[in-house]
């Protein structure tokens, strides 16, 4: 009875430790747009969650439906620390198109939109190497053309920080 239930004990653990990870995973090294490697074995350093209460919105800890935990913002505390990246993956889907994620060890899996986590400072930092969005010089206020307004809207897809339903939204009101 003992060994059965130490069985059951350590079966659950597992499966509340590696359930719930999204997407395909591939060998690395996964190349940023900024040019920066990501490799398995790097070293995430976080920055400040953007969501209103400090959770980070692009750093989740995954669902486990077999144990009933629902996909959860990244907690604040974490703001400042750094883990080590243990998998890349991507994903595909219909309603987000294409993501990619890097996966860390931090208590449970927590798993990194890796694009859009960098652009809104999440992720400061790989390996002691600043990440981050490029700042441009500031330049008078002038008005954007259609092709500019158009071509900002698929960076913005591409890097993840809206959806295919939403750029083609966007794009149509410009087009009209």
């Amino acid at each position: 009875m003992k060994h059965l239930f130490l069985f059951l004990f350590l079966s659950s653990s597992v499966v509340y430790g590696q359930a719930g990870l999204y997407g395909t995973k591939i060998k690395g090294p996964l190349i940023l747009p900024n040019g920066l490697n990501v490799n398995v074995g790097d070293t995430v350093h976080f920055g400040n969650g953007t969501i209103p209460n400090g959770d980070f919105k692009y750093i989740t800890n995954p669902a486990n439906v077999l144990v009933g935990l629902q996909e959860s913002p990244f907690p604040y505390s974490w703001r400042g620390r750094s883990a080590i990246i243990n998998a890349i993956r991507t994903m595909e889907s219909k309603r987000y198109g294409n993501k990619t994620y890097v996966v860390v060890s931090a208590g449970r899996n927590a798993m990194i939109e890796i694009i859009p986590a960098i652009e809104f400072g999440e992720v400061t930092a790989i390996n002691d190497e600043p990440v981050g969005p490029v700042k441009q010089e500031s330049k008078p206020a002038t008005t954007a053309s259609v092709a500019d307004e158009l071509l900002k809207l698929k960076q913005l897809l591409d890097a993840g920080a809206i959806t295919k339903d939403e750029y083609e939204s966007q794009k149509k009101k410009l087009l009209n």
